[in-house]
This record gives structure tokens, sequence and C-alpha cells, in this order.
């Protein structure tokens, strides 16, 4: 038959949380230093390509963000 599936710990969410919390990590996380020596560099993708689901998304490393995004994101998408 085959299939995936994902085993998770139930986590009892609720509430509206700490906004202010969650946006202080959220900028800490944005200036945080890059691993990858390429995107230190200031390029934009990844060292590997993933996927979206069950849709693959590539990633390599670009100068320009929107021919990255223009022919890795939505071009991408459009030929699929």
């Amino acid at each position: 038959r085959g299939g995936s599936y994902i085993v998770m710990e139930y986590l009892p969410l609720g509430g509206s949380g700490d906004q202010a919390a969650l946006g202080r990590a959220m900028a800490r996380m944005h200036l945080a230093e890059p691993a990858a020596d390429e995107a230190r560099r200031g390029l934009f993708g990844f060292g590997v390509d993933n996927t979206i689901g069950g849709t693959p998304q590539p990633n390599r490393w670009d100068e320009d963000w929107v021919r990255f995004f223009r022919e890795q994101r939505i071009g991408h998408q459009l030929q699929l």
C-alpha cells in the first residue's frame, strides 16, 4: 500500500501567546550569522534542494535575489 505519516508529540496550543517575544525571537534568528559560506557571501539559496510537501524545490545559489525567486520559486512552480 505504501504511504507516509508523521508522529509528533501532542502540544496543547491555545491563546495568542506573547507576540512581542515572538517578534524579538524572529529578529534574533534573522541576525544570526549564516552557517553556509555562500550565504555569508550574500548569495541566495541553500546547500541542498528540498521539497514543499511532495513538490521539489530547487535551491541553487544565486547572487541575485530577484532571479533566484523568479527562476527557483515562481518559475519552477509554473513549469510543474
